[in-house]
Formats: C-alpha cells, sequence, structure tokens
C-alpha cells in the first residue's frame, strides 16, 4: 500500500484499475444478456402495458379468466392481435444457464433493478394470455408444440372451437420430453387430453359438443401403448365418452 502525506494508505492505482476493468466487464456480459432476451414491444391499453394487465387476470379466479364481463379480459380483448407476438414470446421463454447466472450477478449489486424473469412465470402468463386473448394464434402455436409440449396445448384449448384441428394434431404428436431428473414420462398426447378437460371443458371455453372428431382419437389412444397418454384418454372417455355413445 501507498503512503499519503497524512499518513494514510492507498490502494495501487493498478488495483484500482483492475476493478474498473471488471465492473465494465460485468456490466457489458448483462448487457448483452439484456440484449439477446429482449422481447418484442410490449403493447398497452388504458395506460398499462399488456403485462400488468395480466396480472391482473391470473388474480381472477379460474374459470372467469376467459369471460369478457371481467375488466382486465376486456382491456386484453381490445389490445387484441397486437398481443400476439409478445405473447408468442414469452411462451418461447426458456431457463437458460445465462439468465441464471446474470441473476446471480445482479444479486451482488443494489443500484441496477432488472432480474430476469422467471421462465414458469412467463409461461404460465403466456397461457393466461391466450385464455383471456380468445384470439386464433394457431399456426405459430403449433410451430412452438415440441419445444412447448407442457403449454402449447393448454393455449390452444383456450382459443376454443377455432383450434379443434390444432388440438386434432396435438393428440396425434407422439412427442415425449424429458424431466429434469431424467425421466421422459410426458407425452403430448396426454398433455392434450388433460388441456381439453382442464382448459376447456371444466369451465365452458370448449363445449362438450365441438368435441365430436377428437373422441375416436382419444379412443384409439385409450388402447395403444403410451401408458401416460392411456390413463388421460381413460379418464377423459369415462367421464364424458357415453356424450359420444362410448
Amino acid at each position: 500500500m501507498q503512503e499519503t502525506k497524512a499518513g494514510a494508505t492507498q490502494k495501487p492505482k493498478s488495483v484500482n484499475r483492475r476493478m474498473l476493468v471488471g465492473i465494465t466487464a460485468v456490466l457489458f456480459a448483462l448487457g448483452a444478456a439484456i440484449f439477446l432476451t429482449r422481447s418484442p414491444a410490449e403493447p398497452s391499453y388504458g395506460g398499462k402495458p399488456l403485462s400488468v394487465w395480466l396480472y391482473d387476470v391470473q388474480k381472477l379466479a379460474y374459470n372467469e379468466q376467459g369471460r369478457t364481463n371481467n375488466a382486465p379480459v376486456r382491456a386484453v380483448r381490445t389490445i387484441g392481435a397486437n398481443a400476439i407476438p409478445w405473447l408468442l414470446n414469452e411462451l418461447r421463454a426458456d431457463g437458460s444457464k445465462r439468465n441464471w447466472r446474470g441473476n446471480e450477478l445482479l444479486k451482488k449489486q443494489s443500484w441496477l433493478k432488472f432480474r430476469f424473469p422467471d421462465v414458469n412465470k412467463r409461461l404460465s402468463r403466456a397461457t393466461v394470455g391466450f385464455r383471456a386473448l380468445g384470439a386464433p394464434a394457431i399456426p405459430e402455436l403449433l410451430k412452438l408444440l415440441d419445444a412447448k409440449v407442457g403449454y402449447v396445448p393448454g393455449a390452444l384449448a383456450c382459443i376454443g372451437v377455432p383450434a379443434i384441428p390444432a388440438l386434432q394434431q396435438c393428440l396425434t404428436n407422439a412427442h415425449q420430453i424429458q424431466t429434469t431428473s431424467g425421466r421422459t414420462v410426458i407425452f403430448c398426447p396426454g398433455n392434450t387430453i388433460s388441456a381439453i378437460h382442464n382448459e376447456s371443458l371444466n369451465f365452458g371455453y370448449l363445449p362438450v359438443s365441438a368435441l365430436k372428431d377428437l373422441i375416436p382419437t382419444i379412443e384409439e389412444i385409450a388402447v395403444g401403448t403410451n401408458q401416460h397418454a392411456r390413463w388421460y384418454a381413460t379418464n377423459f372417455l369415462e367421464v364424458y365418452g357415453t356424450q359420444f355413445r362410448y
């Protein structure tokens, strides 16, 4: 350490330079990460961005999140097709290590409030957005099916009757994914049947009468070799099959 005239010590200039270089490198890395994960322009209505309206939708009861008698849902519907690019970007979110490392760095300081959002919250918010929007961004959603097999069928089911052909496509997609524990347990047909049941039939977003064309495929799944999907199909038909002469 170097002595000052008053007898105090100060750090060598080389140490200060290294600190400055380190801080600059961290800021550059964070800036690059933020740039790479940027979203399309977020639409707004009534002075509130779409994400805030979606937060208000999420606070509604589950069966009210697609009902236009609720102000937040009406706001999302008013934004309309302008919401689709932003919602699709949310649905593409992934839990990359880059974002996790970025948040770990950000925790070490207090002056920059930005944090990379939790991926599960983004995915859930996108699904809620499609439920509230009721707009058929069907081709774009189908392109994301294999990557987001746990969310796309639910988003499609929320759209309602116009999504029936897309749901049929999901039922015949035997794609499977691997969990973080290494087990391959989730199959697209099973997720689709669950989505039809939970997102639509239970809450009226999709009338039972609209499912007639899907029943033969679900019956095939119920006697197929895909154990995970077979369980969903069998339970579905036990509840609703009699309405279609099952």
